[in-house]
């Protein structure tokens, strides 16, 4: 029986229970409660090196597991606590976050282990990490590691969001407003237009996974940073729905937030009657292309993204060599296990576009510079 907690910096617990043997909830925190320490416990740390993610910082996380006869006794408040230390540069800052949790009584007929997870983000730099598990009651554990971040030898190019000793939260705001971009120096005369598929899973799909769908955004954000392109239109749909959930026309920014809300309007579980419809998908796609394409004479580049199921999906060739092809080179950022045999895979083929696979944060760089050198050599 393994009980999981998620601690991440600036992110609240998840809840969950073992069986009926420990409920654990999240509180506010209460200056009044006195955390004192007695008796240790015994835990151990596993860590994992940082990583580059896309959103170009150096991820870091760890686990800590306890077992669960340490944790035996009658429902009591623990206070949690993240200390992450810079060590070089020197004149970096510490931050220390800290989490309170309420646990139910503990029998002693339960076994296995408390597994207490949680990550962080950094620059580049030397850290000391202090996690303090601390009792009302006295119990407690600690447990310290060192972490070294730096960029592998192949990314030593790719730019980092974080300074040298910065820490920060491992997890942002998904659909968060990008910055402003000086777009004079490089022109900034070029339009875009995108296609993004909100599908990530089947339809029978319970959740829409946000860890599915922040690759995609990444995507957006990178194209939007470039000041190449200076105007932008986007058309998020939902293949299996066969819906557009949100329009905008060309205009200087992606409505990052209006692109949220074009995520929650995801349907789990649900089935619509024309998806029993043979090849409704694909005559929706092919409709799609057909009057967004037709009736666009303004893009200098079409970008595709999303995660396309192909089994059973595919437009003949013969109805893909109909449709008008794009003035504007076409790119495609498929996520998909057999990106070819796609839908969209076979008319960007047909169209003689470009496809990425996008595995890194430096194949994330390389492809939007692809994007960009071919858009400026077709115009």
């Amino acid at each position: 029986m393994r009980l999981a907690l998620v601690f991440c910096l600036g992110a609240t617990a998840v809840l969950g229970q073992a069986g009926n043997a420990m409920l654990i909830r999240e509180l506010e925190q209460r200056p009044g409660l006195t955390f004192v320490r007695t008796k240790q416990l015994s835990c151990k740390v596993k860590k994992f090196k940082p990583r580059l993610d896309l959103e170009f910082r150096l991820h870091t996380g760890y686990w800590v597991e306890i077992p669960f006869k340490e944790l035996i006794g009658p429902e009591t408040v623990w206070r949690m606590q993240l200390v992450v230390e810079p060590i070089s540069p020197e004149s970096a800052q510490p931050v220390t976050i800290e989490q309170f949790v309420e646990t139910g009584a503990v029998p002693e007929t339960v076994k296995g282990t408390v597994e207490m997870s949680g990550s962080f983000a950094v620059g580049e730099g030397s850290y000391r990490a202090t996690w303090h598990l601390t009792e009302r009651f006295g119990r407690y554990c600690s447990v310290a590691w060192d972490v070294e971040a730096k960029r592998g030898r192949r990314d030593r190019d790719v730019p980092l969001a974080l300074e040298p000793g910065e820490i920060r939260p491992a997890r942002t705001y998904l659909f968060r407003q990008e910055e402003p971009v000086d777009r004079s120096l490089a022109g900034g005369d070029l339009h875009l237009k995108v296609f993004l598929n909100l599908d990530t899973g089947s339809r029978r799909r319970a959740t829409v996974r946000p860890w599915l769908i922040a690759p995609m955004v990444a995507v957006i954000r990178n194209l939007f940073r470039r000041p190449e392109f200076g105007e932008f239109a986007l058309v998020a749909y939902s293949q299996e729905d066969q819906k557009i959930l949100y329009r905008s026309d060309y205009g200087d920014d992606f409505d990052f937030q209006a692109m949220g809300s074009a995520v929650r309007q995801l349907a789990p579980a649900t089935v619509d009657f024309r998806d029993l419809t043979r090849d409704s998908e694909s005559n929706f796609i092919e409709e799609l292309l057909s009057d967004e394409l037709r009736n666009d004479d303004r893009a200098d580049a079409i970008v595709f993204i999303g995660y396309e199921h192909w089994e059973g999906k595919k437009i003949p060739k013969a109805r893909v060599t109909q449709l008008d092809p794009p003035r504007a080179p076409v790119f495609y950022f498929n996520f998909a296990w057999h990106p070819w045999n796609t839908t969209l895979g076979k008319a960007v083929r047909g169209w003689g576009g470009s496809q990425f696979r996008i595995r890194s944060p430096r194949e994330l760089l390389q492809a939007v510079e692809k994007v960009v050198e071919d858009t400026m050599v077709a115009r």
